[in-house]
């Protein structure tokens, strides 16, 4: 189960990521 949760937190830190890099692309 944690490691489940771990994952899921690392994904939503992955999609922040690429939604920062997508911010600096369009700027």
């Amino acid at each position: 189960m944690a490691i489940e949760i771990r994952n899921v937190c690392k994904s939503f830190k992955d999609v922040n990521a690429v939604q920062n890099v997508n911010l600096m692309v369009e700027s």
